[in-house]
């Protein structure tokens, strides 16, 4: 009588629910992982933007409501020209945005 000895090594297998929580698992990180690489930023300002918002406000203030750039002194004229004459907007555009989307105060 021959007695077969040799029995496969059981290799232990993974159960269906603990794969589906770690499927789970990482599937959240990386939703978490792309919303904090990708996701919407904090409004940061600091004193620069606060310097520039400051200065803007005075250009609308003096241009008023038509965004009219001719009423601004000649040398806020030409800050505010020098500052966005590069920009791939007519600086008048820009003002007149300004004014749409800013409330002067």
């Amino acid at each position: 009588m021959s007695v077969n000895t040799s029995k496969k090594a059981e290799k232990p297998t993974a159960k269906l629910p603990v794969i589906i929580a770690a499927a789970v698992v990482l599937v959240v990180f990386l939703g978490w992982l792309g919303h904090k690489a990708l996701g919407p930023t904090d409004n940061v300002t600091n004193e620069l933007t606060d310097k520039h918002d400051a200065w803007m406000q005075k250009i609308a203030k003096e241009a008023g409501p038509t965004a009219d750039i001719e009423k601004l002194t000649p040398v806020d004229k030409a800050d505010f020209l020098k500052h966005y004459s590069g920009a791939p907007v007519d600086p008048k555009i820009i003002l007149k945005d300004y004014i749409t989307n800013h409330p002067v105060h």
